[in-house]
């Protein structure tokens, strides 16, 4: 299976998950009050899973989820699965961010539920956010898959549309970049990964260097998730191009429905 859970996920309602929510928040605030913000991430973990289960909630922690194709393999954890459908990831910081979001999102979307919420216990009162998605699994598999501008400048820059194509197949869209962008590296280069280092360079100069995926030593591999100023994104990249050692960058955006991939050069 390229997408497995080790436990079953109940699909609920969004009524369903806040009823649920409501019992979770009131122990969430509960142990702020009596431990405070200076606990692990772990204590109140345990604590909401041990406090839900006490009322009778059957509480999972650590749930995995393993993300397969051909040799890759990655494997997630989702914090707390309460009543076998909602889905929580616990931060210890004292604000959310859209990465701690996104983060929830990705495991939303990898069991093909539709709701989850993200908690910080960091601050000096409890912050919460709602996560949810009205995609499936079927619609995350309609994918428009854009190679026109895509020009091979090597074995890796041959394959790779290919391997897009089968990795959209097997998992459909939307996931991290991140998930995508290790997985290509991980099987492009046969598990050694395509990171390298790129001089940035001003005329003869070399100012610094700075990582990248590197298909060949004179191309770079890029991967974005932008649905908006996608002109401003391929103005930078070629900015950055021009500054770098690398010749051509092969770009890859995933934009919701549409991917796309273009061949920039100097």
């Amino acid at each position: 299976m390229p997408i497995s859970v080790s436990k079953a996920i109940r699909m609920v309602d969004q009524d369903d998950f806040m009823e649920i929510d409501n019992k979770v928040m009131r122990h969430a605030f509960d142990i702020h009050n009596k431990y405070g913000y200076l606990c692990d991430e772990a204590i109140y973990k345990n604590e909401i899973a041990y406090r839900c289960g006490q009322e009778g909630l059957d509480s999972l922690r650590e749930i995995q989820i393993s993300v397969s194709h051909k040799t890759f393999c990655k494997k997630y954890f989702i914090d707390l699965l309460i009543d076998k459908s909602a889905i929580y990831e616990l931060k210890t910081s004292c604000s959310i961010n859209s990465s701690h979001c996104q983060q929830l999102l990705n495991y939303i979307l990898l069991t093909n539920a539709k709701h989850g919420k993200v908690i910080a216990f960091g601050g000096r009162s409890v912050n919460c956010r709602f996560v949810s998605t009205k995609l499936d699994c079927s619609k995350r598999h309609k994918i428009d898959l854009v190679k026109e501008s895509w020009t091979p400048f090597s074995e890796k820059c041959s394959k790779l549309p290919d391997l897009l194509e089968c990795l959209l197949e097997d998992w459909g869209g939307f996931l991290s970049i991140g998930l995508y962008r290790e997985a290509l590296s991980s099987i492009l280069s046969k598990g050694d990964g395509l990171g390298g280092n790129v001089n940035i360079v001003d005329g003869n100069r070399i100012i610094g260097t700075q990582r990248e995926l590197v298909l060949s030593p004179d191309v770079v591999l890029v991967l974005t998730g932008y649905s908006k100023g996608i002109d401003s994104i391929r103005k930078q990249l070629i900015r950055l191009l021009k500054s770098c050692s690398a010749e051509a960058i092969q770009w890859i955006n995933f934009n919701r429905h549409k991917v796309t991939l273009s061949t920039l050069t100097k």
